[in-house]
């Protein structure tokens, strides 16, 4: 009988009621003894900071340093060893019984190394790698770049330690795992992928265009009126998007770009996120503040004005943008 998990437990449903204690010693020497690694070299295994512990037994298995990370799970909570959770990178030799390999585990210490970078909010993946490759000359930037090409705005910008060895696919999954942290954290609600996508998209713009909560509150509640009225949302921050954000200025021309993102032309929101926002911007494009707000600006003084007519628009940028 193959050791699957199914086959395991169909093993234990049958047998042990029969054999009873004597079945557990021989699984027992199975698994401290005679399940001994395929490996006899030394094996480094790097370990990043934020992974669950048992994605290292995955490891060790990928590794050949043990057959089965299924097994090492279960002797891991029979013996009451936890899995390592120290990031760093792990020397362990080879030709070690599963019970060995988690006792060298236990009194192991890693070699660290840890490279902390921060990720503003708002930043796009492109900067990322910018940030990354200050700190890391070796990171793999075009792969990270390939790997991400369809996870802008997923990729939660935060403080995160990494490894010198750090690979781009492992930078991907913590900013995507952390993002999805960090929206179960605000909301119970279970979003569909199209959902996500739009409240992502929604949230990028409400990071590129507001300041504060408060503010970033109303001109989600000023992007949802005028999407529910049809009318074009002109937002300054879809054309700096379309020029790399390389100049914040918008000219009249900048308005005529033809592009999907550019607000001033197309109805709707942007095909999809023009960054990656924060929690504050996520949390803003979850409960937009109702106003009859259809315009607002930012004077010269670094303040919102807001308008419910175009009248009224008109006003605010005589009074505040001279």
């Amino acid at each position: 009988m193959s050791f699957t998990r199914e086959n395991l437990f169909l093993f234990f449903r049958k047998k042990l009621p029969v054999y009873g204690g004597s079945f557990l010693v021989v699984l027992c020497f199975f698994f401290l003894f005679l399940n001994s690694s395929p490996q006899k070299e030394e094996v480094l295994i790097t370990f990043e900071r934020g992974a669950s512990g048992y994605v290292f037994f995955e490891k060790l298995q990928e590794q050949e340093v043990v057959r089965s990370s299924f097994f090492m799970k279960v002797l891991s909570k029979i013996l009451k060893i936890p899995p390592p959770y120290d990031a760093g990178e792990y020397k362990i030799p080879g030709g070690l019984s599963s019970y060995g390999v988690l006792v060298f585990l236990k009194t192991y210490t890693p070699e660290k190394g840890d490279i902390k970078i921060t990720f503003p909010e708002g930043i796009t993946r492109f900067d990322m790698v910018d940030l990354i490759v200050q700190k890391v000359p070796t990171f793999d930037s075009k792969k990270f770049l390939l790997l991400t090409e369809a996870d802008e705005g997923f990729l939660f910008p935060d403080t995160y330690s990494f490894l010198p060895t750090t690979r781009p696919e492992e930078v991907r999954n913590f900013m995507k795992n952390r993002f999805d942290e960090i929206l179960a954290k605000i909301t119970n609600r279970h979003y569909s992928e199209e959902e996500k996508k739009r409240l992502v998209i929604f949230a990028s713009l409400l990071e590129e265009e507001g300041k504060t909560y408060e503010d970033k509150r109303i001109i989600a509640g000023i992007i949802k009126n005028r999407l529910e009225r049809g009318m074009r949302l002109e937002l300054d921050a879809t054309i700096n998007y379309i020029k790399g954000f390389a100049d914040t200025t918008v000219s009249w021309d900048d308005l005529d770009i033809v592009s999907p993102f550019n607000t001033y032309r197309n109805k709707g929101l942007p095909p999809a996120p023009i960054s990656n926002p924060g929690e504050e911007s996520l949390r803003a494009a979850l409960d937009p503040q109702a106003t009859r707000y259809l315009f607002y600006l930012t004077g010269a003084d670094g303040k919102f004005y807001y308008a419910e007519t175009f009248e009224g628009h008109k006003k605010n940028r005589y009074l505040y943008l001279r």
